[in-house]
């Protein structure tokens, strides 16, 4: 049904089928239809997209529990021999919308709660664009182009008929929904900036707006016309406005951190409070259903709840660690909801004055949130261009069985596979890639280190941080910290093990590279490497040799027990141009380097006696690079290049050897050779990634990492089709 478009018709059936089903007879039914539903939202995005990957990533990335998964485990592709840890069980995200080039802004829910709406924010278009969705399906029910300008601002009326659109072309435009169809009724151009939001007011009669030339403008909305000005916000530009709940005062946020509180019953409009206690702007304000509240958002990180009448400050909530940007009341008044430029939304509960609910999920920064006339519904939307939607009931913490700390911001295997690291800013996770636990949390007092490495033999990893001048080393069996070496006067920029992990180099902003001896830890030669910070370093096989990559397109060779230099390399002329990685043949008189510039690389393949370039080859970007046993083959991450030596003429000749099983991902998908294997869901979209043979690490903002492997297929195998 998804091949033909009928997605959303098939979760209504379902909730048809549900409601028929007996609770006590058909528990088991009911449960497959509830389970169903939420496999059908929650994959509604790729299905449209591509249907057969409901088999695929939609099984694949499905709760542990969810009988879907269970009962269609035979039909998911056989080309995995491991799969990602999942969450036990379905959470508390219904639905996740993703956006292209354009970013989500502003989702709000109908008075009936069946639509959310939504307005797209595009570097590239100058027009503005709003969309409205099914709440239940996500499904696209209505899209509005050819807005005079950027949408900055919309509402829905009380009713649901009309919808406000508040633009950067400083026209406010009033559209009705008439069967089933949005048509303009009215256009004005009143304001002398840009217009930042709109609200309607309980009535429906009254539209407020706001703009960056510091007034709020009030209207009649049939027909659309002028009433009054308010003006006194100094040189603050005003944010939002809300109306009271029986419309008779107006709230607006500015960026002079001051809530203003106007009565709106005469004309012109009395300013009745102006409340002071932020110490930043106030993006957000909402008054409480009863109208005796009323609530602020910071960029000072807080929410305020204010005493209405009084004017007074009844409390400050904390919790957000950045910018609180949008605020909403439940239906109730029971609850805050709070969306953070943190990545998180906190739900405070007014009674007890406490943080109940921590929601974390998306990538970027929330800079909204609505909740449904219901309660029932959160929607959410955040600058990594996506739109949740949260079941309020199941937003309790639960059990999860992925580790989460601090976004990951590198993952890496060992060179033989038995192990793989991951870096946040909480410190070095050891992880077990087969089994997809964590080893070892190793003993960090630094966050985020800047170079780690692993020994050639996988039995050691090392570690150096922007601010210390140390590298810590330790045992990847057992996560014992084995030495701490510290001989450098600024930071470490680049680390290397000798091949028989006796020797370690470690190359710092103080342009000098010191060589270690690893058992002892004594300090055995310090190279002065002139002027330029080593990127990168690398051993000959035999460790007499040490290479200096720098970040000045040069490379030099020196001789690891006197220190003297033997050859110096020049690259290309590029100006940013960076020799990253390093790695010499076996008889160590050639050298394979990897050469950034301008957002491409280069091979580059160069005698290390003479310092002649013999061979250049462009290739995708990759990370690693090194030679095969008998110094044939040049083999990256991504490609392997096969290398000829004419000892006659001196010269290399090469041809590029593609391989049919080479893992790459792109725009969210898995490549396994060929063919488009996997959509990743944007919770499981990664940070960062590590490609080692089969094996692919994905490591993710909330800080876990998801591994995949294949089974070694050849091209074309049944086994490599999507569903």
């Amino acid at each position: 049904m998804s091949i033909l478009g009928y997605l959303s018709e098939v979760v209504k059936s379902m909730d048809v089928l549900q409601s028929l089903v007996h609770t006590q007879n058909g528990c088991d039914i009911s449960e497959f239809l509830q389970n169903g539903k939420r496999f059908a939202i929650k994959n509604s995005e790729i299905a449209e997209r591509a249907p057969l990957q409901l088999y695929s990533s939609g099984l694949v990335f499905a709760p542990e529990t969810c009988m879907i998964r269970k009962t269609f485990k035979s039909m998911r592709p056989q080309c995995f021999s491991q799969l990602p840890i999942v969450d036990s069980h379905w959470g508390a995200v219904l639905q996740t919308i993703e956006g292209t080039v354009f970013q989500f802004e502003n989702p709000i829910f109908s008075p009936d709660g069946k639509l959310v709406m939504t307005r797209y924010d595009s570097l590239f278009n100058k027009s503005g664009r709003i969309e409205i969705r099914d709440s239940a399906t996500g499904a696209v029910e209505q899209t509005l182009r050819g807005i005079s300008g950027r949408v900055l601002g919309m509402a829905f009326s009380p009713n649901g008929w009309l919808i406000a659109s508040a633009t950067a072309s400083r026209t406010l435009e009033v559209w009705g929904i008439s069967s089933g169809r949005l048509e303009l009724r009215h256009t004005v151009e009143e304001h002398q900036g840009l217009i930042l939001s709109a609200a309607f007011s309980a009535n429906g009669e009254q539209l407020a707006t706001t703009s960056d030339d510091r007034t709020i403008r009030l209207w009649t909305v049939s027909p659309l016309r002028l009433q009054q000005t308010l003006e006194g916000q100094s040189s603050s530009k005003v944010f939002p406005v809300v109306f009271s709940t029986d419309g008779k005062h107006i709230a607006s946020g500015s960026r002079g951190a001051t809530v203003r509180v106007w009565d709106i019953t005469s004309n012109p409009a009395t300013l009745r409070h102006i409340l002071k206690g932020h110490d930043d702007t106030v993006y957000s304000v909402a008054f409480s259903p009863d109208g005796q509240s009323l609530a602020s958002a910071s960029g000072d990180m807080t929410v305020k709840m204010w005493d209405f009448c009084l004017g007074k400050l009844k409390h400050t909530f904390k919790g957000h660690s950045d910018a609180v940007q949008s605020i909403a009341y439940s239906p109730e008044g029971q609850f805050i909801v709070s969306g953070s430029c943190d990545k998180t939304i906190k739900v405070w509960d007014v009674a007890s004055k406490t943080e109940t609910k921590s929601l974390e999920g998306h990538s970027g920064m929330v800079h909204q949130v609505s909740l449904s006339l219901d309660g029932k519904l959160l929607v959410s939307a955040a600058t990594d261009a996506t739109i949740r939607v949260w079941d309020m009931s199941l937003c309790v913490p639960q059990q999860s069985n992925r580790y989460r700390s601090a976004g990951a911001s590198l993952v890496k295997f060992s060179p033989d596979n038995t192990v793989a690291v991951s870096v946040t800013v909480e410190g070095i996770l050891i992880w077990d890639p087969f089994s997809g636990k964590v080893k070892y949390c190793l003993d960090v007092q630094d966050p985020d280190p800047s170079t780690v490495v692993f020994s050639p033999d996988s039995k050691f990893v090392a570690a150096a941080w922007p601010k210390s001048h140390a590298v810590k080393v330790w045992d990847t069996a057992s996560g014992k910290l084995l030495k701490v070496l510290q001989g450098h006067t600024d930071s470490v920029c680049s680390v290397a093990f000798s091949f028989n992990r006796a020797l370690m180099a470690v190359g710092s902003k103080d342009y000098t590279v010191v060589l270690w001896d690893i058992q002892s830890g004594n300090k055995l030669q310090t190279i002065q490497n002139t002027t330029t910070t080593p990127s990168s370093l690398a051993f000959s096989q035999n460790q007499k040799r040490l290479a200096v990559g720098s970040n000045v397109n040069t490379i030099t060779i020196f001789d690891t027990e006197s220190g003297a230099l033997q050859c110096t390399i020049r690259g290309h002329d590029y100006e940013l141009a960076t020799f990253d990685f390093v790695a010499f043949s076996n008889d160590a008189k050639l050298l394979a380097v990897g050469d950034m510039h301008d957002a491409s690389m280069d091979l580059m393949v160069w005698d290390t006696i003479s310092g002649e370039l013999k061979h250049t080859q462009q290739l995708d970007f990759f990370s690693r690079v090194s030679f095969c046993e008998n110094d044939t083959l040049v083999m990256t991450n991504g490609d392997t290049c096969s290398i000829e030596m004419d000892k006659e003429s001196n010269s290399v000749t090469s041809k590029m050897m593609q391989s049919d099983i080479t893992i790459k991902m792109w725009q969210g998908w898995i490549h396994y050779g060929q063919a488009v294997i996997l959509w990743l869901p944007p919770e499981y979209r990664p940070r960062c990634t590590a490609i080692q043979g089969n094996h692919i690490a994905l490591g993710h903002s909330p800080g876990h990492v998801s591994f995949i492997r294949f089974k070694d297929l050849p091209p074309g195998h049944p086994d490599l089709l999507p569903g």
